[in-house]
């Protein structure tokens, strides 16, 4: 399959590629340097995109060089540089995006299906590792699991303490007056030292 560009892709490319370096020099370079990735991505998806079906397959290099900026704009504009840890699951997902993107331009069914399975696949991990991520690391959701941890715990040993008092050494639920009378009985044992009580 053979890629060319016309005249008026080259133009779409170009129009992009100076639209990007106008919003970069309007707005400063220190935090949008990822625009040097995005753009271009967009540039590939626009080609994709054209009339010329044969740039279909630009599609999935666009997708991944495009999502790549946009992950990293954000994480400059935010702060957030610790989401690498999860958000690169992100890349099955803008791979199969670019798959399903190619399939509908060339109109070839498979690869949507394998697309659509690489997109949801890829977002049920991100979605995962990012819960898991954000939980281990957030100060106060930490503090809270800790929180729940004590509350459960002392609760448990508030249940169990309960039942022990209200049952006998063979596990047989007994009466308040049940109890008392099972702890007098325990309290002359002792007293006594034997075994029964006489």
């Amino acid at each position: 399959m053979e890629i060319s560009l016309n005249d008026n892709n080259k133009r779409t490319l170009g129009a992009v590629a100076l639209i990007g370096i106008g919003l970069l020099l309007l707005l400063g370079l220190s935090k949008l340097w990822p625009l040097f990735l995005l753009l271009p991505g967009l540039g590939l998806m626009a080609l994709a995109y054209s009339e010329n079906k044969s740039l279909a397959p630009l599609a999935v290099p666009g997708m991944l060089v495009s999502g790549t900026g946009g992950m990293m704009l954000f994480q400059a504009v935010t702060g957030y540089w610790e989401s690498w840890a999860f958000s690169w699951t992100l890349y099955g997902v803008f791979f199969g995006l670019g798959l399903m993107i190619m399939g509908e331009r060339m109109e070839v069914h498979d690869l949507r299906v394998i697309g659509r399975w690489f997109t949801i696949i890829s977002a049920i991990a991100f979605a995962g590792l990012g819960t898991l991520f954000m939980l281990a690391t957030s100060a106060v959701i930490r503090l809270l699991f800790i929180v729940a941890c004590f509350v459960v715990g002392f609760k448990l040993l508030c249940k169990e303490k309960q039942h022990r008092l209200h049952t006998n050494g063979n596990g047989v639920k007994m009466k308040h007056s049940d109890v008392v009378v099972e702890e007098n009985i325990e309290r002359m044992k002792v007293r006594l030292g034997k075994d029964e009580v006489i």
